[in-house]
């Protein structure tokens, strides 16, 4: 999938809607889009879509065109399935060369004959002493098949990134630490630590999947015991080998009608302030907004961000830049 350059110049000194940003999840079944805009201090839901994978660039497209959205900021994350995350010893080198050390480890665990397409994020505080990278990979082909349905939308990419570092965005602005646990329909549940925006650790608990299906009779009876250890599992490392002060909070947006049940479930178990996640968008009536695809929501809170971020290219390397 290719444009031409009389496209390409039409895209490149177009106008770009101004309050209107585009969040985009791109999973192996699905890829979902939702458009967020500005109304003076709010954030408010536009519209959102989820259509199959086939073609998604066209779709996206036709969708934008419809609403006279051509051109809009795009903020892309990739989901879970795409992409694997490792956490590495940091390099000793400047910092524009931790890239180029790393790919030798990252080849040499990946231990595939793709190519992949990397990059890294420090982690806020050194982990039992030394310094550690949290690297995400992706294979190249699947970065340039994205990138192809992006310029076929006529759309602008602000930026690509993953579903641990785009899910940070929905977090309330809080110095103290947090445990954030959530989950799309029939997925694993995710776990990360959050602290002033920042992701301290992040994990996939394996399990849970079926969660949604549980009647809140069966949550009653100890269904979750395991998610409360894994919680708790979390939360002492954090303390323990981060050196950090204890967790006190717990945020969740998990694949279940139940949420009330789930928050008294997991207040028997975790020493911590549990409590629903509550995104900062406004929705209309109709529309229910835990039931929103997390991902893509927070996929368009990225494009947000007001400091201009270059659309990633690949090097030579395998390094997004």
């Amino acid at each position: 999938m290719h444009i031409g350059w009389r496209q390409y110049l039409k895209q490149k000194f177009r106008r770009v809607p101004k309050h209107h940003v585009l969040g985009v999840s791109v999973d192996a079944e699905s890829v979902s889009f939702c458009i967020v805009k500005r109304e003076q201090d709010s954030i408010v839901l536009v519209d959102e879509e989820t259509v199959t994978p086939e073609k998604w660039g066209e779709k996206l497209h036709t969708w934008l065109k419809e609403k006279n959205l051509l051109g809009i900021s795009t903020c892309v994350c990739m989901s879970h399935s795409w992409y694997n995350a490792l956490q590495l010893d940091r390099p000793n080198v400047e910092d524009n060369e931790v890239h180029g050390a790393l790919q030798w480890s990252v080849a040499e665990i990946l231990g595939s004959d793709k190519a992949y397409v990397f990059d890294y994020v420090d982690l806020p505080v050194p982990l039992a002493g030394t310094n550690k990278v949290n690297v995400f990979a992706l294979p190249r082909s699947v970065i340039a098949d994205v990138v192809s349905h992006i310029q076929f939308a006529d759309v602008t990419l602000k930026e690509i990134t993953t579903a641990e570092l785009a899910l940070c965005e929905l977090m309330p602005s809080m110095e103290s630490a947090t445990v954030l646990l959530t989950q799309e329909a029939g997925e694993e549940v995710v776990l990360n630590v959050v602290k002033d925006g920042n992701l301290y650790s992040s994990r996939r608990l394996k399990g849970f999947e079926n969660i949604g299906s549980f009647s809140q009779e069966e949550l009653e009876m100890g269904l979750l015991d395991n998610l409360g250890v894994q919680i708790q599992r979390s939360m002492d490392h954090f303390e323990s080998q981060l050196r950090q002060p204890p967790i006190r909070s717990v945020l969740f947006r998990l694949d279940s009608p139940h949420s009330t049940t789930l928050k008294m479930q997991l207040s028997q178990l975790i020493p911590a302030q549990i409590d629903q996640l509550i995104s900062p968008i406004q929705v209309s009536e109709d529309i229910d907004v835990y039931r929103l695809n997390l991902v893509s929501l927070s996929a368009a809170f990225c494009a947000l961000v007001p400091q201009p971020i270059a659309p990633p290219t690949m090097s030579t390397t395998g390094e997004l830049k």
